[in-house]
């Protein structure tokens, strides 16, 4: 099996046993939390806005946050998965985070990514040309002619990492006050 469709397949089960282990050994104090909340918020924010613009496999999205990034549900998990780590109040694991991105999902990505040529052939590579591949940057290049649709993120699931984020965040202001 190739090495992107393995990380593939492992990257969630992989990032919510990485995720267990944080908040197993977190110590949260308050500096931590004023830090950290604010990114995983925006995080979930940017993962909500993503998922009320994308009919994944069906179309190429190219708007709302897709305008900016080729990856914003990815960017918008980094930010989730940063805010927390802080949160943790340990250093090494926003570190261990950074390295679990670079090392599983950046290959992944990259996997999606030929996915998406095979289905959306030209525009897709037409598509890539002009948005930045992670690191949102504006763009006058792509027409936005598509809406936020809320409906969108109920069909994408996007409430099940909303319910996980909230029961994180109650997670650790339990560590906190104990």
């Amino acid at each position: 099996m190739e090495i992107k469709k393995l990380f593939q397949k492992i990257r969630v089960p992989l990032s919510f046993i990485v995720g267990a282990i944080f908040l197993i050994f977190s110590r949260p104090d308050e500096i931590h939390f004023m830090v950290g909340v604010p990114i995983a918020l925006l995080g979930v924010l940017l993962r909500i806005w993503a998922s009320g613009h994308i009919v994944k496999s069906k179309k190429l999205t190219k708007s709302g946050p897709y305008k900016y990034t080729r990856n914003p549900l990815y960017l918008g998990s980094f930010f989730i998965g940063l805010g927390i780590s802080i949160q943790c109040g340990r250093i090494i694991f926003p570190i261990l985070l950074l390295i679990l991105f670079l090392f599983i999902y950046i290959p992944v990505m990259k996997r999606e990514e030929e996915e998406m040529e095979m289905v959306f052939g030209r525009d897709y590579l037409e598509y890539k040309k002009l948005v930045s591949f992670f690191i949102p940057i504006p763009n006058k290049k792509i027409e936005d002619k598509g809406k936020f649709n809320i409906d969108q993120v109920i069909k994408n699931r996007e409430y099940k990492g909303v319910i996980g984020f909230i029961l994180v965040e109650l997670i650790l202001m339990v560590k906190f006050f104990l």
